[in-house]
Order: C-alpha cells, then sequence, then structure tokens
C-alpha cells in the first residue's frame, strides 16, 4: 500500500481526489474522514455517529445541511490500483477542506460528501485525530511524538 499526502491546508490538494470519485468511482475502496472543530479537540457526535449509518456521507450532508459546522477536514481516500486484487494507494488531503459551507475549503469538503454520497462509496468518520505539528518543536521531536 502507498500512501499519497497531498498538499497540506490546500484546498486544491482535493482535485485529485474529487476526480478519482467522480470519474474512477469503480477503483475506489472506501473513505476515511477524520474531523475536528478545535485543535486537539474529538469531532461532535453528530459526525461520528454517522458511521453507523449504511450510507454515512448523505447523513452527514443532511447534519450539514441543518448547520452543523465542522472546521477541519482530513480525507483519506482508498483506491484499488486497476488490474490489481491487492495494490492500494491512499490518497490523503490534510486539512485541505471543512463543513462550514464559508469560503473554499467549505465548498471542498460539501462536493466530497455529495460525491461519495452519490456514488455510494462506503465512508468512515473516524472518531480519532491526526497528531498534529507543533512547528516550535523540532522535526524529531514531533516523529518521536507521532
Amino acid at each position: 500500500m502507498q500512501f499519497i499526502f497531498l498538499r497540506e491546508n490546500m484546498t486544491a490538494s482535493l482535485i485529485p481526489i474529487l476526480t478519482l470519485i467522480e470519474h474512477k468511482s469503480e477503483l475506489v475502496v472506501g473513505c476515511v474522514l477524520l474531523g475536528q472543530n478545535q485543535r486537539g479537540e474529538t469531532p461532535p457526535d453528530w459526525f461520528t455517529d454517522s458511521a453507523l449509518d449504511k450510507n454515512p456521507a448523505v447523513r452527514l450532508l443532511r447534519h450539514v445541511g441543518d448547520g452543523e459546522v465542522l472546521k477541519k477536514l482530513d480525507v483519506f481516500l482508498v483506491v484499488k490500483e486497476p488490474n490489481s486484487l491487492f495494490q492500494f494507494s491512499v490518497f490523503a488531503a490534510v486539512g485541505g477542506c471543512n463543513l462550514n459551507y464559508s469560503g473554499e475549503g467549505g465548498s471542498g469538503g460539501k462536493r466530497v460528501l455529495e460525491l461519495l454520497a452519490k456514488h455510494g462509496i462506503r465512508t468512515y468518520p473516524a472518531e480519532v485525530l491526526r497528531p498534529t505539528h507543533d512547528y516550535e518543536k523540532s522535526l524529531t521531536e514531533w516523529h518521536e511524538e507521532i
């Protein structure tokens, strides 16, 4: 399995993910979503409870439509390689969107959910948080912490 980390905190990093979902949805195995409202704060219940649904992306879209807010959304799209049974890639857009409907990041987050719901792609809203980078720490300290 190979991990491909797209440009962090850039909404443009969603373009390869959106393109894969829209044009090659048959290759998409699933999508893991990590969300948080404040740094170090676990995701809200409405976000993690959606994992129990048959199509969690639809429920998440409903919550966002009702005005629920999620300030950070990390998208990890798992894609199988064509003509291979066991070769997978993970495309990771870290911090590139949110679910606020405000600005570019909000429209990107909404679009990801819309495409996941449209194509019925298995979606996993996770309760875990990714480690955050403290820019005052050295790179070695940061790797040790992870």
